[in-house]
């Protein structure tokens, strides 16, 4: 690369990340150090402030984020107000992601170019601050953070040849444990991490011995992690301890309330993005018996399958846009050079199910557009959001390598730093008065 090509790629690299610290600081003065609760913050709070006057084990019982709390608490205890303890928690937590995102592409993907692993950190690092719930005092990040966990102990576990570091699988399993002690919507990952897993020991051909010792390892390192945590909410309750957004009204559940959202959708009688009320559940209920809405999760995805298969559709095409807001240029090449893979059988059943991130994002993808509900936030897929950078710049490497055309990829580049470096602009134009 000449050294005008050069310096026009440094320039807009540097734009880039110059508009992503002014986002940054935006959200810095807007959420972070505002005295006034935003979205979810409002029950955190609440629930993290009987934490403070009533102790661990009540807090426990009455259904908290244990962790969150727990590590919230610490700030508490050194003179931070309590709204102040969460929002600390919350953006210590997304610096600590920040840094595993760098030690899994270090430890794995440091084959890739200079540009290319800079690229990812700063695609990454800029979705999370555009997403901005960083900033605020709620457990979000915690999921992104243990997801990270879990890729570099698993990426561990593979380059452990005799597969002997019993301590790897013991992690794994706590690292369940802290999930679902954290946020019980943490239960939507357990089903890719398990496939991830499962398809590990069978490329492997581990015996049934092994395998079923390794499994039981993870298991009960996970049940003896969930007990410590949930210990008052399990003697007390005979349940997990969560933190869960609670609809006063009697006889009503949010996978109810959900589901005739989503019928009400179609019928338009709702605007896309909003809710109906606890009291039209109730209505509906009555007039069309206890079983005309699910009541789970589960069933929400298979309750009346063309609803789901058309909920899906409707919700992976929405998708398309955060996706292409938050990594820009990246995730469109990635997806395209992907399908065209498959077209040209360059990428097979056998590479798709070899390639972890790829098994994440399908899985992770399916869950969730399945699940019926009103709509999806789409800061339920952070986790998946910090890995697809890893996966999409390692095809156009691989692309990139097999044309041997340097004029392309200068052009991405240049193209994808642009395009961050604007979709931010946007917004710092908006909002440049709350820094002065």
């Amino acid at each position: 690369m000449g050294k005008n090509n050069k310096f026009i790629l440094n320039s807009v690299l540097s734009l880039a990340l110059l508009t992503s610290i002014f986002y940054a600081c935006i959200r810095l003065f807007t959420i972070f150090i505002s005295l006034d609760t935003t979205g979810d913050e409002g029950g955190f709070l609440y629930v993290f402030n009987i934490f403070i006057e009533s102790g661990f084990y009540e807090a426990n019982m009455y259904g908290n984020s244990t962790i969150f709390n727990s590590i919230s608490y610490l700030f508490y205890l050194i003179g931070l107000d309590p709204l102040m303890s969460l929002r600390v928690t919350s953006l210590l937590f997304a610096i600590f992601s920040i840094y595993l995102l760098w030690v899994l592409i270090r430890k794995n993907f440091n084959h890739l170019p200079k540009l290319y692993k800079n690229a990812i950190m700063l695609t990454s690092v800029n979705a999370m601050i555009v997403m901005s719930f960083i900033f605020s005092g709620i457990n979000d990040v915690f999921m992104t953070f243990f997801t990270l966990l879990f890729f570099i102990i698993f990426f561990k576990i593979k380059q452990d040849k005799e597969n002997k570091n019993i301590i790897l699988y013991i992690l794994l399993g706590g690292i369940f444990a802290l999930i679902l002690s954290t946020r019980k919507m943490g239960i939507l990952l357990f089903p890719t991490f398990i496939i991830v897993l499962t398809l590990y020991f069978y490329n492997k051909k581990f015996n049934y011995k092994i395998f079923a010792s390794r499994v039981s390892i993870i298991t009960l390192s996970f049940l003896l992690g969930l007990i410590l945590l949930n210990y008052p909410s399990l003697k007390e309750n005979g349940k997990l301890s969560f933190h869960e957004k609670k609809i006063e009204t009697e006889g009503v559940s949010w996978p109810q309330l959900q589901y005739l959202t989503a019928i009400w959708l179609e019928e338009g009688k709702v605007e896309y993005g909003k809710h109906c009320k606890p009291e039209d559940v109730l209505a509906y209920i009555s007039d069309n018996g206890i079983n005309s809405l699910p009541n789970s999760i589960l069933e929400t995805m298979i309750f009346n399958i063309p609803r789901s298969i058309k909920t899906a559709i409707r919700e992976g095409t929405y998708l398309i846009k955060p996706y292409t807001r938050l990594l820009g240029l990246v995730f469109l090449l990635g997806v395209l050079l992907f399908f065209k893979g498959i077209f040209t059988k360059e990428i097979n059943i056998k590479k798709i199910i070899n390639n972890e991130i790829v098994v994440f994002f399908i899985n992770y993808t399916l869950i969730f557009v399945l699940i019926i509900c009103s709509y999806i936030e789409f800061r339920w897929f952070m986790p998946l959001v910090i890995l697809l950078p890893i996966l999409f710049f390692s095809y156009f490497d691989k692309y990139i390598k097999s044309k041997c055309n340097n004029n392309l990829e200068f052009l991405f580049f240049v193209g994808h730093f642009l395009l961050l470096a604007l979709m931010n602009v946007k917004f710092i134009v908006s909002n440049y008065h709350t820094l002065i």
